[in-house]
């Protein structure tokens, strides 16, 4: 796992424990076909430009609606509350990453945070290979997290640096 692999995991695991109490696992990330994840993406602009796809296991949606809202025991969220937890939980991850790997200071335009119909991954950078992805297994089910960069320069290359963390 690169530099910016590793920053991705462990901010994604800082913010599903401090948002929704969900912790890492030891456990196999690699396992595929656990069936069709819920993804959401987020677009940020700024000394670098591209987007951020987060994939959970649709068995990871009810319980992090319930923790984020705070839910009692037995109250099942909406599908609204699902889809909202999900994007929160992206634009906190987005947020808190961009600074890490880029630096402090730099300043972003980040977009709001948008699902992905089917599980598609319907990107304009889709087609580019991803600068990092981070896999974490958590108490409630299975995380993805792809970072893609859009070089400036060659108006669609997707470029990989180093992490500053």
């Amino acid at each position: 796992m690169n530099p910016v692999e590793q920053t991705m995991q462990r901010v994604a695991e800082d913010v599903f424990a401090s948002l929704a109490f969900m912790f890492p696992v030891d456990a196999d990330t690699s396992e595929t076909n656990p069936g069709p994840p819920q993804q959401a993406a987020i677009d940020f602009r700024g000394p670098v430009n591209g987007t951020l796809l987060l994939s959970v296991t649709r068995e990871m949606l009810d319980p992090l609606a319930c923790n984020m809202l705070g839910l009692e025991d037995g109250i099942l969220p909406s599908a609204a509350q699902k889809e909202d937890a999900l994007k929160e939980a992206l634009n906190v991850i987005c947020g808190n990453l961009l600074p890490i790997i880029v630096t402090s200071r730099d300043v972003f335009s980040i977009g709001a945070p948008r699902l992905l119909p089917n599980g598609q991954a319907n990107l304009p950078l889709a087609s580019q290979t991803s600068t990092a992805t981070a896999r974490i297994a958590l108490d409630a089910g299975r995380v993805c997290l792809t970072l893609l960069i859009l070089d400036q320069l060659t108006g669609g290359t997707v470029i990989m640096w180093e992490a500053r963390a």
